[in-house]
């Protein structure tokens, strides 16, 4: 994953692909660990998106089809996998990729994939990363140590290809170079996890339940899924604790400001945790100067940025206008910490506890934040 998460808020960028499907009805017994019963219900526990809207499944006695509606934002192309037991005849569905389930050797492309990973109890499965120096959350760093790394800026096909994978979970922005047209040849399933599509906090958690599908997990898909929604609903409806803060977000970066809008991932977490969000008027994320940024946030209390300043004398020494804006103090200037990019979309009820520690400090004596840094 690139430097680039620190301005757009989970916009990652990409490693994904695309694969024909086979015709074949014939089941295929080799490689199977116990023989294909065709009169089985292979699926008895399923799972179905409730706040995710990127995604979707449909069960067949052997295989699962799954449609992946979003993969990044603003795109209209679906794209279709073919999930089947080992042995079971190839379905007659076109489609993107053809998986054999359950996965036994999976790369991952993006942190975010790998907290799942680690609820499903599935990480055993995991053989390969790109971009492993981004790992930072202490179990997974001393898991990715058994990892292979297969690229960060450039994947290495030949350790791809050399790991054997049962599928490479990728994602994409829609670019020309998004990595699938270099995948594209190769004899490997690939799927894209669209998660950061997602706006809401508890439609990105829900992804989980896509990671789950891959596995058959679904029972303990279910049961993260729920207990999250219901500690995340919790606090959503917790009573404000004083006058509402004006939050915005973004931070300066090379002449530009980037602001996330109204509907965007930290958004929501902002209002759901009891605070105003100071860009109402666009859901798009802005690209402003910074007297763009003072005009549209000189009411705002709060700044929730991406530089770790150390205190306020390191925010005027970056911009001396900084001193304009009433949230670049102590106590109103948070950062995000470098986990929060890797943990936060399963872990939203602690993003909002922190959240509201950071807007009602006064309400929330003794509550230890955990994912974003203030001033000294």
């Amino acid at each position: 994953m690139s430097s680039i998460k620190w301005i757009f808020f989970f916009i990652p960028i990409t490693f994904l692909g695309c694969q024909p499907s086979s015709s074949s009805v014939i089941p295929d017994q080799s490689g199977c660990n116990t023989p294909f019963d065709p009169s089985r219900d292979y699926f008895p526990v399923q799972i179905q998106p409730e706040e995710a809207e990127g995604f979707s499944v449909t069960y067949h006695r052997n295989y699962k089809l799954v449609k992946v509606i979003r993969a990044w934002p603003g795109t209209s192309k679906t794209f279709t996998y073919v999930l089947k037991v080992c042995g079971a005849p190839m379905p007659k569905v076109s489609s993107d990729a053809v998986v054999t389930i359950p996965v036994q050797k999976m790369i991952t492309t993006s942190t975010t994939q790998l907290p799942g990973l680690q609820q499903l109890g599935v990480l055993e499965k995991w053989v390969g990363h790109a971009g492993k120096s981004f790992i930072t959350l202490p179990t997974l760093v001393a898991k990715a140590q058994t990892v292979a790394e297969v690229g960060s800026q450039e994947l290495d096909t030949e350790k791809i290809l050399g790991l054997k994978p049962d599928l490479v979970m990728g994602y994409a922005m829609g670019a020309p170079t998004d990595i699938h047209h270099k995948l594209r040849p190769l004899p490997i399933s690939v799927v894209l996890n669209g998660e950061f599509a997602e706006s809401s906090p508890l439609a990105r958690t829900e992804w989980i339940k896509f990671m789950a599908l891959f596995f058959n997990k679904e029972a303990q898909a279910n049961l993260v899924f729920n207990g999250l929604k219901q500690r995340y609903r919790a606090l959503q409806e917790m009573h404000e604790l004083g006058p509402k803060p004006v939050v915005f977000t973004g931070s300066y970066f090379n002449g530009n400001w980037y602001v996330a809008g109204s509907n965007s991932f930290m958004s929501h977490l902002i209002r759901d945790a009891g605070a105003t969000y100071a860009i109402q008027d666009t859901a798009a994320t802005l690209t402003l100067d910074f007297e763009g940024v003072l005009g549209r946030t000189k009411n705002a209390t709060h700044w929730i940025g991406t530089v770790p300043f150390k205190d306020e004398a390191a925010i005027r020494q970056t911009d001396g206008r900084f001193v304009m804006l009433p949230s670049a103090r102590k106590g109103a200037y948070f950062a995000y910490d470098g986990r929060f990019f890797e943990a936060a979309v399963l872990e939203p009820d602690v993003i909002l506890r922190d959240l509201r520690a950071i807007f009602y400090p006064d309400q929330t004596k003794g509550y230890r934040i955990q994912y974003f840094k203030g001033l000294q």
